[in-house]
């Protein structure tokens, strides 16, 4: 959606683990929201606060999804059912969408869990 949590916070965990394998020359990592309501904002502070206490590093705006990024990417990867639609529909019908793929995340429970204050990450 906005680019603040979910998103965010699996391209900052999977950064560091390309990083780590040793193969970051082989990957561009990045994440984006299918609105712009938060474009520019920094990320959720829970979530960063989450993220800093195991060790990440958390530097990013949010910035929303442009046909660009479908026409650049090799593979884009949704959290949930209307990510992945909303995605879909920034390309000419059927032409990016063999490179758009669903996560597992996208149980009502994790599409929210962003809000739940007392949760641990």
């Amino acid at each position: 959606m906005g680019n603040i949590c979910r998103s965010p916070a699996a391209e900052i965990v999977f950064r560091k683990m390309v990083v780590e394998a040793g193969l970051a020359e082989d990957f561009q990592i990045d994440s984006a929201g299918t609105i712009g309501f938060h474009e520019g904002n920094p990320p959720d502070r829970r979530m960063s606060v989450r993220l800093l206490n195991r060790g990440y590093v958390v530097e990013r705006e949010s910035r929303p999804l442009r046909k660009a990024d479908l026409e650049d990417s090799d593979l884009l990867l949704t959290m949930d059912k209307e990510n992945f639609t909303d995605t879909l529909r920034l390309g000419p019908e059927g032409k990016f969408h063999s490179k758009v793929k669903r996560t597992g995340a996208g149980s009502r429970t994790g599409a929210n869990s962003w809000r739940n204050t007392t949760a641990t990450a």
